[in-house]
């Protein structure tokens, strides 16, 4: 409910419709609980707006990491083509063999790539 109504004009809308023998007190009940109804319905409401906040925080946390990763396997495969071809599982064997075949040489590289970018 947007507007607050008031006793008169909650009595006169009740009187329109054949109530006309309704108490102060049942007004005042009838008041209260539209205004409880009213609280509950925004607190529904904000409830709701900030599960939707943290649904599209979390989209878009998705989105930059599926980007990261389009990027980083459209390099590779731009450098060795017949990658493209492999399966998964058979990219997952190759990439560990040769993750652990240069365990200590990999770190160094991507070290000195982000350290080139840092000076550029």
């Amino acid at each position: 409910m947007k507007k607050d109504i008031s006793k008169d004009e909650l009595y006169n809308l009740f009187s329109e419709y054949g109530y006309s023998d309704v108490s102060e007190d049942e007004i005042t009940a009838v008041l209260k609980k539209l205004k409880e109804d009213e609280k509950a319905s925004a607190a529904f409401h904000r409830a709701v707006r900030d599960n939707n906040r943290a649904k599209s925080a979390k989209k878009k946390e998705r989105d930059i990491r599926t980007h990261q990763l389009c990027n980083i396997g459209g390099a590779i495969i731009k450098f060795y083509p017949a990658l493209a071809e492999l399966y998964p599982h058979e990219l997952e064997a190759l990439f560990e063999k040769i993750l652990v075949d240069y365990d200590d040489t990999i770190p160094v590289i991507i070290n000195d790539a982000i350290e080139n970018r840092k000076s550029i």
